[in-house]
C-alpha cells in the first residue's frame, strides 16, 4: 500500500529544489505524481469502454491513456512490491488486481486477448514502478544511506526488503550482465512508451504495407538516419525482396509477409511490432488454446449440471407444496362441512323431539317410519343406514324418557 508521492523522487531520485529566486525557495517544476484527475471525471458516467481488436492485446482508441493511467494508479497503490518481478507476484494477489481493473473499463472476458491485454499492462507497470524504486536506491551514495532514507512511495518495511535484495551481490551480478545485454541490443524504434497498436490506429491505412511503417518507427526525424545501422539493414532488404517481385503482387499483403520473412518470429512475439500483436496461430500456441476451449467448456458443463440440479430441486419443493396445499384445503372442506352437519343434525334432533309430541308412543312411532324413510331415499338400500337410524332414534327416545 502507498502511502504517499514524492514528486521529486518520481522523477529523478533527488530532492534538490531550485536556487533561491529573490530570497524565496521555489519548488522545481516537473510533473506531478498521477492523479487520475481526468479518469475520475470520466469515471463517474460509468464504465469505460475500450476498443479491442481480435489479435490484439492493447487498446487502439482514444481510451487507451485512461488505461495505461488507471493500471499505473492500481500498481502503486495496491500491489506489495516485495516480489521481484511481476511473474512471481501471488496468484491471489495477481486475481486481486486484475479485478480492481475489470471494475473500471468495459471488457469482454470471455475473449482471451483481453485477460492477457490486462495482466501484460499490470506486469509491465509493476515492473516499470520497481525499476523507478530502484532508481531511487540507486541516487544514494551507499546502501546504508538507502536504508535510512525510505521513501514514501512504499511502506518501510517493503522498502527495507527491496534494498537487501538490490544490495545483495546476486542481484549486482544479474544487474550487471542485464546491463551488458542491453548494450548488445541492435534494433530500437521511436515511438516512446505508445504502443504499435495504438500508432497502427492513429496513422490508418498508410500502416497497412509494414515495410512502410517499418521504415515510420524505426527513423528519427532529428537525425535523418535510422537509429540503428541493423533496422536500416533490415529496412533494405524489405526492399530488396519487394522490388524482385511483380509490380502487379506488390500488395499490403506480401509487404506482411516480407516484414515476418526478413524480422523472423518470437514465441508470442511479433518482431517488429511489438508484444501488442499476437503472433500467428501455431501449432503449440494452437494446442493450448484448444486446452484452453476445452477447459472453459468443462467449467460451463458443471455449472449447467449444477443449475439443472438446482432446478430440478426447486421444481421438486413446489410439487410438494401443492400437495400440501391441495391436503390443506381438503382438511378445511372437511371440517367446515362437519360444522355445517353439526349445526344440520342439532336442528334435526329439535324437530323431532317436537314430533314426538313430549314423548308419547305414536309419536315415537311416527318418528321411527320417517327416519326409515330419509334413509331409503338417501342410501338407496333400506338394510344400509337403518340400524345407524334406529340407534339414533333410540338415543333421542331414551333422552326423551
Amino acid at each position: 500500500m502507498v502511502l504517499g508521492t514524492d514528486v521529486n523522487e518520481i522523477n529523478s531520485g533527488t530532492t534538490d529544489d531550485v536556487p533561491e529566486c529573490n530570497g524565496k525557495q521555489t519548488m522545481r517544476r516537473c510533473r506531478g505524481p498521477v492523479g487520475c484527475t481526468e479518469f475520475m471525471k470520466f469515471r463517474k458516467h460509468g464504465l469505460i469502454p475500450l476498443q479491442i481488436n481480435d489479435g490484439e492485446r492493447a487498446p487502439s482508441c482514444e481510451n487507451a491513456v485512461f488505461f495505461t493511467t488507471r493500471v499505473t494508479w492500481i500498481i502503486k497503490h495496491h500491489a506489495s512490491m516485495i516480489q521481484n518481478s511481476w511473474d512471481v507476484v501471488d496468484a491471489q494477489e495477481k486475481e486481486e488486481l486484475i479485478n480492481r481493473v475489470r471494475a473500471d473499463f468495459i471488457l469482454d472476458w470471455s475473449k482471451r486477448n483481453h485477460h492477457e491485454m490486462v495482466e501484460r499492462n499490470l506486469g509491465k507497470k509493476f515492473n516499470d514502478f520497481r525499476y523507478q524504486l530502484h532508481k531511487i536506491y540507486k541516487g544514494c551514495d551507499t546502501h546504508q544511506e538507502a536504508l535510512m532514507k525510505s521513501t514514501s512511495l512504499v511502506e518501510p518495511d517493503v522498502w527495507k526488503k527491496l534494498c537487501e535484495r538490490w544490495g545483495s551481490d546476486e542481484f549486482k551480478k544479474k544487474s550487471k550482465q542485464n546491463t551488458a545485454n542491453r548494450k548488445k541490443q541492435r534494433v530500437n524504434h521511436t515511438t516512446g512508451k505508445k504502443s504499435f497498436v495504438r500508432l497502427i490506429q492513429e496513422m490508418g491505412p498508410s500502416a497497412n504495407n509494414l515495410v512502410n511503417f517499418y521504415k515510420e518507427t524505426h527513423w528519427s526525424k532529428k537525425k535523418g538516419t535510422f537509429v540503428t545501422p541493423m533496422t536500416e539493414t533490415y529496412y533494405n532488404t524489405m526492399c530488396e525482396k519487394l522490388y524482385e517481385i511483380q509490380p502487379e503482387e506488390c500488395t499490403d499483403e506480401a509487404a506482411k509477409t516480407i516484414f515476418r520473412d526478413v524480422l523472423g518470429h518470437r514465441s508470442g512475439y511479433t518482431r517488429g511490432l511489438g508484444g501488442s500483436v499476437i503472433t500467428e496461430t501455431r501449432p503449440s500456441a494452437m494446442l493450448a488454446q484448444l486446452e484452453h476451449l476445452g477447459q472453459e467448456n468443462e467449467k460451463h458443463k458443471n455449472e449447467a449440471l449444477m443449475y439443472k440440479t438446482e432446478l430440478d430441486e426447486m421444481k421438486r419443493d413446489v410439487r410438494q407444496l401443492l400437495v400440501w396445499q391441495m391436503s390443506y384445503d381438503k382438511r378445511m372442506d372437511d371440517s367446515t362441512s362437519q360444522r355445517v352437519s353439526n349445526r344440520d343434525t342439532q336442528g334435526d334432533e329439535h324437530i323431532l323431539l317436537h314430533s314426538c309430541g313430549g314423548g308419547n308412543g305414536a309419536g315415537f312411532l311416527k318418528l321411527v317410519l320417517v327416519a326409515r324413510m330419509a334413509s331409503q331415499q338417501s342410501d338407496g338400500h333400506v338394510n344400509h343406514g337403518t340400524g345407524a337410524v334406529e340407534q339414533f332414534v333410540k338415543g333421542t327416545y331414551d333422552r326423551l324418557i
